[in-house]
């Protein structure tokens, strides 16, 4: 007796041989179906690029393409496993490798212009130091120095008014600690220049 069955990846009918359990055709076993958000089928010999390359939604050159493949669930950090080698890399170096290529160093960051994390256009990316990634981030104003951090107490009208008022090693400093009901040494730290520097 012939054993028909319907696949359910490519919604064809196929002919099940005996003595087998499976819900896929063998064209559908043969082949690797990358993901089913991307739609794409990907030969199993496929290179690293294709494989990269089907798991991000391109759009205009200037535009943000978004990575939509696996993303890990503690760091929120997405790799793509490379064949040849057992070693994960990060979506945003392997983009930067395929534009310039060659691989960044481990002290070099794959920085974004666009400040995405999700976009992988290699136009957006550049290499940089943990130094220049921070400087990026304070000239675009998405540091959290300051007022600007959930945890300040103090408001950068304030600190103006304590370096007005502070002198060093001076008892009057007392008054400004019970004023602004911080510590005397965050008194002493804002009066002398160590803490919010920009304020």
């Amino acid at each position: 007796m012939i054993d028909v069955r319907h696949c359910l990846r490519c919604d064809r009918d196929f002919v099940m041989r005996p003595n087998r359990k499976t819900s896929r055709c063998s064209l559908c076993r043969s082949r690797y179906w990358d993901r089913p958000r991307t739609g794409k089928w990907l030969a199993r010999g496929s290179t690293n690029e294709e494989r990269f390359w089907a798991k991000v939604n391109q759009g205009l050159p200037h535009q943000c393409w978004i990575w939509i493949g696996a993303v890990a669930r503690r760091s929120g950090i997405f790799h793509l496993k490379i064949r040849g080698k057992r070693k994960m890399i990060s979506a945003p170096r392997f983009a930067y490798f395929l534009r310039h290529g060659k691989h960044l160093s481990s002290k070099l960051y794959a920085c974004h212009t666009c400040d995405n994390p999700l976009c992988v256009n290699p136009a957006h990316i550049f290499a940089g130091t943990s130094q220049d990634n921070s400087t990026d981030m304070v000239l675009k104003g998405r540091s959290c120095a300051g007022p600007l951090n959930r945890g300040a107490k103090l408001t950068s009208q304030q600190v103006q008014d304590i370096r007005k008022r502070y002198k060093h090693r001076s008892p009057d400093n007392r008054a400004l600690v019970a004023e602004y009901g911080v510590d005397r040494h965050t008194i002493s730290r804002i009066g002398l220049g160590y803490t919010w520097r920009n304020f």
